[in-house]
């Protein structure tokens, strides 16, 4: 179904936004069709090209050499703008129960949830049925809560079920993007503390926390579409999930790949379009997390 007017799509919208339930809300209300929303234009959905096995994302372990791991990621930097960490200093169980907490907050009761629904950028946790719902063409099928530094933030500021787990994970990856922009600074001919002591680069830390209900007409719509992210770095912790990569025009597996894929698909590119990067479900090597050198990183790499 399309809209008559933009009149009619506003009101969906807002009566969408004001149940401040999200996608969630609409599964658990037992939805058979999406609304018209969610719908994305047959284009939206180009198939996806076979996958190759002669290229794939580089799998960096960082308790290496150190010289080789600058090595390594200057070369993924310079090749593709994305590579996978191993032996990077977080914990499994802290990076598990991270995505226990996001599970467990996106599948509270609405009335818990819509304490935290918001639109207003100044809140340093805000949840909703897409961040973009008023500027998007489609809405996307997912909901996200962002954290703003929620290891500065009182605890009582967080949602219950994410006080003492979240602070803890933001601390190890403020520890990681301090490891990586020493190693980054490093790639690029600068001193090791550059791009923090120059860049700010750590002075903002934001989780950005996706759910991905199921959908009853996955045909139509989009969890999330291509993009660049307007950071530095962007580190994905990811469950149970392996990409490919579009080097080229072809695609190839991550090298540590095992198991049986499955259909749907997430394309995600770096900021020059150089390499595109699609998630497919499957049985991966657990402890990976997805490095992407993003767009101020790219600024700041041509400015050099």
């Amino acid at each position: 179904m399309a809209f008559d007017s933009n009149h009619e799509r506003l009101r969906a919208l807002k009566a969408f936004d004001e149940t401040k339930a999200g996608v969630k809300g609409l599964v658990d209300a037992g939805i058979t069709a999406i609304p018209a929303i969610f719908h994305y234009p047959p284009e939206s959905f180009a198939p996806l090209a076979p996958f190759s096995t002669d290229v794939a994302i580089p799998v960096i372990d960082l308790s290496g050499q150190r010289s080789e791991v600058v090595s390594k990621v200057k070369a993924a930097m310079e090749k593709l703008g994305f590579f996978l960490v191993v032996n990077h200093g977080v914990p499994e169980a802290a990076m598990s129960n991270m995505l226990s907490v996001v599970r467990g907050f996106h599948e509270e009761p609405v009335e818990a949830k819509e304490l935290y629904y918001t639109r207003d950028e100044e809140r340093h946790v805000k949840y909703s049925g897409n961040a973009d719902l008023f500027r998007s063409p489609a809405a996307k099928w997912r909901d996200t809560m962002y954290i703003n530094d929620a290891g500065r933030l009182a605890e009582e500021i967080l949602p219950p079920v994410c006080r003492g787990v979240v602070p803890e994970y933001t601390r190890l990856m403020r520890q990681l993007g301090r490891f990586l922009f020493g190693i980054v600074s490093e790639a690029l001919g600068l001193q090791r503390g550059y791009m923090e002591e120059e860049t700010g680069c750590l002075e903002a830390l934001l989780l950005g926390c996706h759910y991905y209900p199921a959908c009853p007409e996955p045909h139509l719509t989009l969890g999330a579409v291509k993009h660049s992210d307007a950071s530095f770095l962007t580190v994905v912790l990811r469950p149970q999930i392996v990409g490919g990569v579009l080097l080229q025009g072809e695609y190839g597996n991550v090298v540590c790949a095992g198991g049986r894929r499955r259909e749907r698909s997430t394309t995600v590119q770096d900021y020059q379009g150089r390499a595109a990067v699609r998630f497919v479900q499957d049985n991966a090597q657990v402890g990976l997390i997805i490095s992407n050198c993003a767009r101020l990183l790219e600024a700041l790499m041509n400015t050099i």
